[in-house]
């Protein structure tokens, strides 16, 4: 009696618990739809701004340095941040450099900062910037030395650094076209020098008779008589419409170095005192947009500044240098560094104690070329104090414009968008892994439920079976055989019971592997 009882207590089937229901209708569809959108959500994750750093490797120790920072938007273009504080980091000590909000004109922000004095070695410049509700910290290795650093200078492809010359009159005397900086720009007003030696490389003084291309593209040439000074010296203001800029001296032409790139500057004390500002004039092509200032010094870049250039494309700068001894000034109109529209101007400042001759020598000393160097030996020789016969700064403004020798490319220190693209896709493939992971999850869990479904039921199936075969026993005679399951339906249980399985974990396998190729990125 208590067996039939026990064989006739009622078994819930699994299936229709409803933990069980619940799970496999609303919760676990409920949790691929979350999954998904994750995906979603995470696809649609990018960077739609890209932080350029431009400075320099190297950094000398208790000296003054500069940077620049320009902010690009995707689609929009340069943008300035509100707020940018700058750290010198080395192991637990960290330097504050600069801190405050941004007010720079331009497409670019410029800091001026001392290197700390510590000593030699490798370094972190840190920069924690502040925009449109965003921060971010981006970081550059750097070297602190106490040695100033190599000068690398380059000359644009478009200058020839060689001034021919040609013989005038019967001594056998020559004169040459020098131009500041890399050429005299087209379009733009500006100096060209001609300078009268002897066959030995001294200043001869001889009278020109010149002939200069008209204004436009007027064909006439223009007359002048003119007469090179005692250090064979004089000066004329041109205005090239081509590179073709011929001046006809006597019978023959001399060509100065002309250049396309619409920028050009004047500066009216290019030997300075210390506490002395610099006056700059600038011209460009361009009307309107700004104009980037940089100051170099023994190879190091020590001031960066900006401003913006009027309607008729001019601008006056005013620059207090904080160092003495050769400056080289560059201007130029690209955010991002100097190319090809580039204008160099050599100053000179004054140390205490030093005059004006004192810093004219100075630069004498400086020039060494084939050409420059006879001249200038020459010209230390005499005395030149009284400036007599000659214009001292007339001397001043060629012998700085001869130490041209190719302008001063800083390094990016940090271009932000290929490390932010590089750690938004390990972490969007870290993301896509974990949904891929966890649907795989799902669907052994589902199909080790579903597996459980099936067994309990073969089970309630078996038992409902053998009570209707015991009843049949009860009311006829006993065969002796008990009622067991056959094994060939065994087998089709677990036959039907592995497929199932099977089909659920290779469906869950194939979002998963769907969730794995899929494009995550904008």
């Amino acid at each position: 009696m208590k067996d039939n009882e026990k064989n006739t207590e009622t078994h819930q089937d699994l299936f229709d618990r409803r933990w069980v229901r619940l799970g496999l209708f609303i919760v676990v569809p409920a949790m691929i739809f979350a999954l998904i959108c994750v995906g979603i959500r995470v696809s649609q994750y990018g960077i739609d701004h890209t932080i350029v750093v431009l400075g320099q490797r190297q950094l000398l120790a208790d000296s003054h340095a500069a940077i620049r920072v320009t902010l690009i938007a995707d689609g929009e273009g340069f943008f300035q941040p509100e707020r940018i504080t700058g750290h010198l980091v080395r192991g637990k000590n960290r330097y504050p450099l600069f801190d405050g909000a941004v007010h720079d004109a331009g497409y670019a922000l410029a800091r001026n900062f001392e290197v700390p004095q510590i000593s030699a070695g490798p370094a972190i410049l840190e920069l924690d910037i502040r925009f449109d509700e965003k921060r971010r910290i981006v970081r550059a290795n750097v070297e602190v030395t106490t040695e100033p650093p190599a000068k690398h200078l380059t000359v644009p492809s478009d200058v020839k650094l060689d001034d021919i010359k040609i013989s005038v009159g019967a001594a056998g005397d020559f004169v040459q076209a020098l131009t500041e900086d890399r050429g005299a720009p087209t379009g733009l007003s500006s100096v060209v020098f001609l300078r009268t030696v002897n066959s030995t490389g001294e200043p001869v003084s001889i009278p020109l008779e010149l002939g200069i291309p008209g204004a436009g593209l007027s064909s006439e040439m223009t007359r002048e008589e003119q007469r090179t000074d005692n250090l064979g010296l004089t000066a004329l203001m041109v205005k090239p419409v081509d590179l073709d800029y011929p001046i006809k001296v006597g019978e023959e032409h001399l060509f100065p170095r002309v250049v396309y790139g619409g920028l050009n500057a004047m500066v009216h004390n290019p030997m300075a005192s210390q506490n002395e500002a610099v006056k700059v004039n600038v011209r460009q092509i361009t009307r309107g947009g700004p104009i980037y200032a940089d100051l170099f010094h023994r190879g190091r870049w020590i001031h960066a500044s900006s401003d913006w250039v009027s309607g008729d494309g001019s601008a006056r700068l005013t620059l207090q240098p904080r160092v003495t001894g050769p400056v080289r000034l560059q201007l130029t109109n690209s955010a991002l560094g100097p190319g090809k529209s580039v204008a160099v101007r050599h100053l000179y400042i004054l140390d205490k104690g030093e005059d004006f001759n004192d810093g004219l020598r100075a630069v004498l000393g400086m020039l060494k070329g084939k050409d420059d160097g006879p001249w200038a030996r020459a010209v230390l020789s005499r005395s030149l104090e009284s400036g007599v016969g000659f214009d001292r700064r007339l001397l001043a403004a060629f012998s700085l414009s001869r130490l041209y020798a190719g302008h001063h490319v800083v390094e990016r220190l940090i271009s932000s968008r290929s490390e932010d693209d590089a750690e938004l896709s390990e972490f969007k493939t870290g993301i896509q892994r974990a949904v891929m992971l966890i649907i795989l999850l799902l669907g052994i869990a589902v199909a080790v439920v579903i597996g459980l479904i099936s067994s309990r039921s073969r089970q309630t199936q078996e038992r409902i079976t053998m009570m209707i075969m015991n009843n049949c026993e009860d009311d006829g005679p006993s065969s002796g055989n008990e009622t067991v399951p056959s094994r060939g339906s065994r087998a089709r249980a677990v036959l039907q019971g592995l497929a199932i399985l099977l089909i659920i974990v290779g469906a869950f396998a194939s979002i998963a592997i769907l969730i794995d190729t899929m494009s995550w990125g904008n």
